[in-house]
């Protein structure tokens, strides 16, 4: 492999497998960060190199990712910058009305935790056929493979006591 650079950096002639190389290269600019990165800067030298690259991989693909756990926390994640936001519910005889903030394309409504289509009018409203008697109606937006990525708040019908 030949690298080229725009600012001074020393040549030295070193054999490398390809897995190698961007380990070696970064650890030559100083940077030592990352489960693999490091395990490639501290190990390629040790007797059981491969056998011990090689259960890192089994780990990190399929196994049981000891190794990361141990190295990064989990975070509670979530899609988007604005939260979705349901505000009010309005229907007439054909159509029910959600008025709220930050819907997109891939909003898709529940409605008492039933999928219903859903047409996407604007970032505050979305139209779905009317439906009778109800109590809660929620947002998802729904990634591929019907991932939900992010949702509203539940939107609570006031029914009146009988």
């Amino acid at each position: 492999y030949m690298i080229w650079t725009n600012f001074p950096f020393e040549s030295i002639n070193k054999d490398l497998s390809a897995y190698q190389l961007g380990a070696y290269v970064l650890d030559r600019l100083g940077i030592d960060k990352g489960i693999f990165n490091t395990f490639h800067q501290n190990r390629i030298n040790s007797e059981n190199y491969h056998r011990e690259l090689h259960a890192l991989q089994f780990d990190v693909l399929f196994g049981e990712n000891y190794i990361a756990s141990k190295v990064y926390d989990t975070k509670e994640m979530q899609m988007g910058l604005f939260e979705i936001l349901i505000e009010n519910v309005m229907q007439n005889d054909e159509k029910q009305y959600i008025l709220g903030k930050n819907f997109t394309e891939y909003s898709v409504l529940e409605v008492d935790g039933k999928r219903v289509d859903t047409d996407y009018v604007s970032s505050t409203k979305l139209v779905t056929e009317k439906v009778d008697d109800f109590e809660t109606i929620q947002v998802f937006q729904v990634g591929m493979k019907d991932v939900v990525l992010r949702e509203s708040n539940i939107y609570k019908v006031n029914k009146p006591q009988d």
